[in-house]
């Protein structure tokens, strides 16, 4: 079987285990009939030994076509391989992904994606909240670095956003993490629980090393009884191990599917009528490792009662298909639609009529792409369904989980389209008047006040507005809402050059219910969070003051009248002033430093009162309309007093 899987990526599948010398030579494959070449693709075998990636330099047309043929790959065995002549149709509507993230002995963050991207779109990149410079490992298109200064072995957040792949495909926001290497120890499994009938699912505390580090389908086994059980001995065995990266995309996750009695179509794990069976789960030492070559010098054991799923599946939801052609009614587990069952759904719509179940080819069916979900089609052939209200009921059997479990009885209404409008409208985001902070969603018509005036259907990186966020149509016609963020909201990005982030809008509907596609783009923000003074402290004639986050002396801030300009000090009603009544006397001086979240002034007295207000009992300081700002460029709140403690 062939298929692209995206524009400049071909995977081959084999039904056989292939000799890696044949599988990798590009001239065994010919695209358009003219043979591949090192110098226009590379093709790579994969970890099942079965199937081979091609990459090709040049990408191909999306919605285009091709003719592929596969001659010369050999088996494991040294069987040739000559296959037929096929037409593969470039249909690329997957959205890159982030594979991995890493930091690099040279102090880089390393991102790698799914599949190449294009090139010329940088993704906006943050570590710990900061925006860094992102761009293309050289000569790789999946791969994005940074450098960034990280502590050997802490931990550092990631968020990424706005890379899109050759067919225009945009990532979805990633909010990860990233480690700096400091890694002595090796994986542990910390977890084991049961997930379905035949299902284990294992978690480690750290993510596994790819190649021999990663854990393999031969290197479990199951104990049940006196018989030792791996995969394919005895004979019918099936024990198949899968990282699963849909519940857990940091990779630490795997399920161990067992099969036990193949030959008769059973999971094998249950005596007749039983409904537990006691295994013991087992790992050689030295089967997985991590990315630094850390394994496991013991063997791994787990005692485990797996208790079979007597509950048949839940419908969860329903509606219908973009297309209109059918119903897509999804439960709380991979389903059956079990041949008949079509007599087990009764589809009526508001005036009473009944409708039948389409079961031909390509009709009512489990989805291809969900196998939780049932395409219910009641229109024959290739119609839509009409405009209405439908209630559809599903009597046990309906569908059945893959134990066998039926469907208990349900009943559930559907609406489908108007027949005024079935249009979604578009959505359009900007800055509004190029202010950031604010942003401008333009639709591309009239949009109700419940779901566009709803924070909910809004999200900032991926998360939700800010507290106290207006949103507010800007005319009547009710087809732009501004967002205008409150202060306190944003930290990051300096003043004045501000940062990127991504809003997105989805959810918001025209007065028919039509509901706009999510809709992503990058904005403008700034910081509006100033920098606090929390405490101070005095050390003899040095004033420490203490903020909660990190400052930044502007230009040519360095003596006392920077400091009596910023700051009132009093001791008790006294206020420092830095002129002397004396005659002739000696004004006082300061000198000003800062170091991250503190600022350092000390005060040399001289003839003034300074002796005067250090003495006193009680010490205070208060920020009076500040040039002091945060690191980017905020000045520092005002108005705001700290008792000063002595030491």
């Amino acid at each position: 079987m062939e298929s692209a899987i995206n524009l400049k990526q071909i995977k081959v599948t084999f039904n056989k285990e292939l000799d890696k010398t044949t599988a990798e030579d590009q001239t065994k494959y010919y695209l358009n009939a003219s043979g591949l070449t090192s110098t226009n693709a590379t093709a790579v075998l994969q970890d099942d030994k079965k199937s081979v990636v091609i990459t090709l330099n040049n990408a191909l047309t999306n919605g285009s076509a091709f003719s592929f043929k596969v001659d010369g790959v050999k088996t494991a065995d040294g069987k040739t391989i000559t296959s037929d002549l096929y037409n593969v149709l470039v249909n690329d509507k997957e959205a890159p992904t982030v594979s991995k993230v890493e930091y690099t002995s040279a102090g880089k963050v390393v991102i790698t994606f799914s599949e190449p991207l294009n090139t010329s779109v940088t993704p906006i990149l943050r570590v710990n909240g900061n925006p860094v410079a992102a761009s293309f490992v050289s000569g790789s298109d999946t791969k994005v670095e940074a450098t960034v200064s990280l502590t050997k072995g802490s931990t550092a957040t990631v968020y990424l956003a706005g890379a899109k792949d050759l067919a225009g495909n945009e990532m979805d926001l990633f909010n990860g993490t990233v480690t700096a290497p400091n890694d002595n120890t090796a994986p542990k499994v910390v977890s084991v629980t049961q997930v379905a009938n035949d299902t284990l699912r294992l978690v480690f505390d750290e993510e596994l090393g790819s190649g021999a580090y990663d854990l393999a389908s031969n290197e479990v086994k199951i104990l049940k009884g006196s018989t030792l059980y791996t995969n394919g001995n005895p004979t019918g065995t099936t024990i198949s191990v899968t990282k699963n990266t849909t519940v857990d995309p940091t990779g630490k996750t795997y399920d161990v599917k067992i099969d036990l009695d193949a030959a008769t179509g059973s999971d094998g794990i249950y005596a007749n009528g039983a409904t537990s069976q006691a295994l013991t789960l087992l790992i050689d030492a030295n089967a997985f490792g991590d990315a630094y070559g850390n394994t496991n010098t013991e063997a791994f054991t787990q005692n485990v009662t797996m208790n079979k799923d007597t509950a048949g599946p839940v419908l969860v939801s329903g509606k219908v298909s973009s297309d209109k052609t059918k119903f897509e009614l999804t439960f709380n587990e991979d389903i059956v639609f079990p041949s008949g069952a079509d007599s087990n759904i009764v589809v009526t719509d508001a005036n009473g009529v009944r409708y039948t179940v389409a079961t031909g080819s390509g009709e009512t069916s489990v989805s291809g792409t969900d196998s939780k979900t049932l395409l219910l089609d009641i229109v024959s052939g290739t119609g839509t369904i009409a405009n209405g209200t439908y209630t559809i009921k599903l009597n046990p059997g309906a569908v059945t989980d893959v134990g066998g479990n039926n469907n208990a009885t349900v009943t559930t209404s559907i609406t489908v389209g108007d027949a005024a409008d079935t249009t979604k409208p578009t959505a359009n985001i900007t800055n509004a008047g190029g202010a950031k902070n604010k942003f401008l969603v333009t639709f591309s018509e009239e949009v109700t006040p419940a779901t566009a005036l709803n924070a909910a259907n809004y999200t900032l990186d991926g998360k939700a507005l800010p507290a106290g966020t207006d949103i507010y149509f800007t005319n009547s016609n009710k087809n732009a809402v501004e967002i205008d963020l409150p202060a306190n909201s944003i930290n990051f990005g300096s003043v004045s050059s501000d940062a990127d982030a991504v809003l997105e809008v989805k959810g918001v509907a025209d007065k028919a219910g039509n509901v706009v596609d999510t809709t992503r783009a990058t904005v403008k923000v700034a910081d509006n969070t100033p920098a606090v003074l929390e405490s101070a402290q005095l050390v003899g004639d040095v004033l420490v003051l203490d903020f909660n986050e990190n400052i930044a002396l502007p230009s040519g801030y360095t003596d006392i009248d920077d400091v009596l300009g910023d700051f009132v000090i009093k001791g008790g009603t006294t206020t420092f002033d830095k002129t002397t009544t004396v005659p002739s006397g000696t004004d006082a001086i300061a000198t000003v430093s800062a170091n991250n979240d503190k600022l350092y002034i000390t005060i040399t007295g001289n003839d003034s009162n300074w002796s005067t207000v250090k003495a006193a009992s009680t010490i205070t300081v208060t920020t009076d309309t500040p040039a002091l700002t945060d690191s980017n460029g905020l000045p520092v709140k005002d108005k705001v007093t700290v008792t000063v403690t002595k030491n």
